[in-house]
């Protein structure tokens, strides 16, 4: 018999097989996740743009700098090191607003839809940029779903029409192809283990 000739062995190689699996399923629902996500985002932008609209108002309106002593370090830093210590920092943008909708009270935290990569781009200065005119008290127009108010959006900008092309016939293509690919191999090492123990079926 050639291959795996003892349960250690099929052992190594069944450890071997699930490091090559466990990457590539948790790659492979990444890469469905990125492209559910885009494509409910080009819907929601489109379908948007005939939602009934109402007058709500902003209850809150503030960015977060996760890790702000780092920030501060950046500045210290040479400059063949700055753009690595500042991609530690992350901003976070906090805003709800309310609005009624048939007497109803609804909030929502939606400003438009972006892409993956679309949001991958968030900087400091970006994350402000989405916020002006979108100060705590301010009165906006509120568009929402006819068929489920509590779904609602403030700008119906459409997203990037290039990061969209990048992710759909590019990035995520490679990620399933890749990770398709790796499950083959994973599950080859398998079949070929319990083929050698004679558990083939």
């Amino acid at each position: 018999m050639n291959g795996f000739k003892d349960i250690p062995g099929a052992i190594i190689g069944t450890l071997i097989a699930l490091v090559i699996a466990i990457p590539a399923a948790a790659g492979l629902w990444f890469a469905l996740r990125w492209a559910w996500h885009d494509a409910m985002c080009w819907i929601v932008s489109v379908s948007s743009r005939f939602w009934p609209s109402v007058q709500g108002g902003i209850i809150r309106s503030a960015v977060e700098v996760i890790g702000a002593a780092t920030l501060v370090e950046v500045k210290k830093l040479p400059a063949s090191r700055r753009w690595r210590r500042s991609s530690e920092v992350e901003f976070e943008t906090h805003l709800a607003y309310s609005y009624l909708v048939n007497g109803k009270r609804y909030e929502g935290s939606r400003i438009e839809c972006y892409t993956y990569l679309e949001q991958a781009k968030s900087n400091g200065e970006l994350t402000r940029e989405r916020l002006v005119g979108l100060e705590k008290g301010t009165s906006v127009t509120v568009y929402y779903n006819p068929l489920w108010p509590s779904s609602s959006i403030l700008r119906r900008n459409l997203p990037g029409l290039y990061l969209t092309a990048v992710s759909f016939f590019f990035i995520i293509p490679l990620l399933l192809f890749g990770c398709t690919g790796m499950l083959f191999i994973a599950w080859f090492m398998i079949e070929r283990i319990l083929w050698n123990l004679g558990l083939h079926w």
